[in-house]
């Protein structure tokens, strides 16, 4: 998710219809300047150079998870329907198939449609395989020197990468969530896992900050991020 703001000017996106190494392009209505929607920034026209503001690190939810915890969440209709239905849904299914055209360079590490938390920090990149984080898993790690935690609850249907400091405080997680909850192993607060906030605990109303990241498969991530490090596992 992006700031639509740039230069002082706030733009409007469409979908251009083109591909940048598999990669949805967006172009702007004023200026006609086409942004990586994987990187956000610009890489042709007026505009190009210049990089989209991430806004924060969006979790990412199911829509039963959401509607769960938010009965009255809204849902972005498709010529006034809401069940319309995924026109990917072959090509998910279907492990050959890795984009439109093949990547130029394939990064054996892991199979291509492989679910990866891709974060990137200060110019470091890293990929969080969902299934090396495991069904309720989150890793504590630094990632170009800032200390975060990175998270999968199947329970909930929701992944969050978030920053490990609180209240002046460095923290580390368990590896293991508990009903879709983070827990810190110095204080025994319990966190949630979509808001970053203290539930339960000393640290109960404190917040953890959310840092950017996208959800991913394996080829597409490392298209983008040929640097990419590869979290082991535990």
């Amino acid at each position: 998710m992006y700031r639509r703001e740039v230069a002082g000017r706030t733009l409007t996106f469409g979908v251009s219809g083109m591909l940048l190494k598999n990669g949805l392009l967006m172009f702007d209505r004023e200026t006609g300047t086409l942004w990586s929607h994987l990187r956000g920034d610009a890489v042709a026209g007026p505009l190009r150079g210049r990089r989209l503001e991430v806004l924060a690190g969006i979790p990412r939810v199911t829509w039963s998870a959401l509607r769960r915890r938010a009965p009255g969440a809204r849902v972005l209709s498709v010529g006034g329907r809401e069940d319309v239905p995924d026109g990917y849904a072959a090509y998910h299914a279907d492990p050959r198939r890795l984009g439109v055209r093949p990547p130029a360079r394939r990064d054996r590490r892991l199979p291509g449609k492989a679910i990866v938390l891709g974060v990137r920090v200060r110019g470091a990149a890293k990929a969080y395989p969902l299934d090396r984080l495991g069904d309720e898993g989150a890793v504590n790690d630094v990632l170009g020197g800032l200390p975060i935690v990175a998270a999968w609850s199947r329970s909930a249907g929701a992944s969050a990468v978030y920053d490990r400091r609180a209240a002046g405080r460095m923290l580390r997680f368990h590896q293991r969530l508990v009903g879709g909850r983070l827990r810190d192993r110095a204080t025994g607060t319990a966190w949630d896992l979509l808001r970053g906030t203290g539930l339960e605990g000393p640290l109960a109303e404190e917040r953890l900050r959310p840092v950017p990241h996208v959800t991913a498969y394996w080829f597409a991530w490392v298209e983008h991020h040929p640097d990419t490090r590869l979290h082991a596992g535990p």
